[in-house]
């Protein structure tokens, strides 16, 4: 699957025509659309992705830390992320939940991972129900009161620099 609207960058839609190579992909997005109806708001995404086994998960841009819901909605909808995007991902989820781009020489090689996956249905089952956060652990910077503490401490900086 594949959910995008943006044209931007490159590398999102270079991996989506490789892909669709191999197999149809499902764009519910703008970019590429080819199903029928609309997918509005988060919980028709999840739906949509719910029911393949892939979603193509590339950020609009490759930065450390830069990570945005793309690989979190693929997790809740319980299908496969293939990821680009932040190259320190593995940092905080775990390598064998995912198909990381940034590991592999090439998309070519990207799309053979996958396609080996695609047709094992033990190692696909594997992966897509390996814990997703890496060592299985939430990560800090996540629990409430982190979020919390992070959350204020930028609320009373913007504060503090309108004096």
């Amino acid at each position: 699957s594949f959910v995008v609207k943006n044209t931007f960058p490159q590398e999102r839609k270079d991996f989506y025509h490789k892909l669709t190579e191999y197999k149809k992909v499902d764009s519910g997005g703008e970019l590429y659309k080819n199903i029928k109806g609309d997918l509005d708001g988060e919980a028709a995404k999840i739906d949509f992705l719910s029911s393949r086994k892939f979603n193509i998960c590339f950020e609009s841009e490759s930065y450390p830390g830069y990570v945005t819901e793309k690989i979190l909605h693929a997790f809740l909808a319980g299908t496969v992320p293939i990821y680009w995007g932040s190259e320190t991902i593995e940092a905080d989820f775990n390598p064998r939940s995912f198909v990381n781009v940034h590991n592999f020489k090439n998309f070519d090689e990207a799309i053979e991972y996958v396609k080996k996956m695609d047709e094992n249905d033990d190692y696909y089952d594997w992966v897509v129900n390996q814990p997703k956060f890496t060592g299985g652990v939430l990560p800090d910077y996540l629990l409430y009161n982190n979020f919390l503490n992070w959350f204020e401490s930028i609320v009373y900086n913007k504060v503090s620099k309108r004096k």
